[in-house]
């Protein structure tokens, strides 16, 4: 597989957030929660809104819910609301065992934020604990941009593994999902993997394209995966710049110890072919809690610059006999030429 690693945006982060922004005890269960992973957030009419999964008790990866926390300046957050609770089942049966990657798309057709969210089967195993994806489409029951809190209330399914998932895909079966308009109609950028080769597996996304974003999706027949991430690209979160530039954010190569602390960037002309842009590599003095970037969020415009908030790793916070659990950071960044 080849990619290429482009200098067309180039970017450098100038200011981090020396502690997180929001700790992995902060989560609904408190103490016993395990912190934060994935989703987005956005800025609506002068408030941050972010979306996310907390993993909030055993069995580690299924319990799970979907919160929304708001701010009034994107540095003191507070939990609005829960979403959706997983069951947490750990038998392999139920398809609502596990939820992750919370994305709202506002649309502008029904004047509705639509949410796109993924379950899972979950298992004991590493590679079929969070199994046989598939992502869930849920309406706002407010009209409007300020109907972003929900309540949601789902409407279909907009992608599962079935006859027409590609090879690429995997056990996992879809595992992200975030969409965009593009030129003719509406872009998906969709996850998966073959978890039962893990570790020795890649984690890729491909392209779905609808006429509406409330569907029906479809999978791009030619080009998928998307070769600009060589080996690792899960839950990325695209914006259209002003120039028109689709840009991406999302985790990168996370279990090669090289890229443990940096952030994906790839960028598109026509929201479809995608170039690695070069990865933005923490500096040794911001963030020095972030042991290892987990999930980029958000790509905000902050007057000549961006906010990207992320979730990360805090080896310091570790609970005892443990790995270290998601908290909440951010950074900002601008364009250097």
């Amino acid at each position: 597989m080849t990619h290429v690693i482009s200098r067309t945006y180039p970017l450098e982060i100038i200011t981090g957030t020396e502690e997180p922004l929001i700790r992995s005890d902060r989560t609904i269960a408190g103490q016993s929660g395990f912190g934060f992973e994935g989703g987005c957030a956005y800025l609506i009419d002068g408030n941050y809104h972010l979306f996310t999964s907390e993993l909030i008790a055993e069995p580690l990866w299924s319990r799970t819910v979907l919160a929304h926390w708001s701010s009034g300046d994107g540095f003191s957050w507070q939990r609005v609301s829960s979403l959706r609770e997983s069951t947490g089942d750990f038998s392999g049966l139920d398809r609502r065992a596990a939820y992750f990657s919370p994305m709202p798309i506002y649309d502008d057709d029904t004047d509705r934020w639509q949410l796109f969210y993924v379950s899972y089967r979950s298992a004991p195993g590493i590679s079929n604990r969070n199994h046989d994806g598939m992502i869930w489409r849920a309406q706002s029951a407010v009209h409007g941009r300020a109907g972003i809190g929900g309540p949601y209330i789902d409407q279909d399914v907009a992608m599962r593994p079935d006859e027409h998932s590609q090879s690429w895909e995997g056990h996992q079966g879809t595992d992200s999902f975030y969409a965009y308009r593009g030129e003719r109609g509406w872009i998906g950028l969709y996850g998966s993997c073959d978890v039962d080769q893990y570790p020795n597996c890649n984690w890729a996304v491909g392209v779905a394209r609808a006429d509406t974003l409330t569907g029906t999706w479809t999978r791009e027949p030619r080009g998928n995966p998307v070769t600009a991430e060589p080996k690792f690209i899960e839950n990325p979160v695209v914006v259209t710049l002003d120039d028109g530039t689709f840009l991406s954010v999302y985790e990168n190569d996370a279990l090669d110890p090289a890229f443990a602390r940096s952030i994906g960037i790839m960028t598109s002309l026509d929201g479809i072919s995608w170039t690695r842009e070069e990865p933005l590599f923490l500096p040794d003095d911001l963030c020095p809690w972030a042991s290892r970037v987990r999930t980029p969020l958000s790509f905000i415009p902050d007057g000549d610059a961006w906010r990207i908030y992320f979730t990360a790793f805090d080896d310091r916070g570790a609970l005892p006999g443990s790995t270290s659990f998601g908290n909440v950071g951010m950074v900002r960044v601008r364009r250097t030429g």
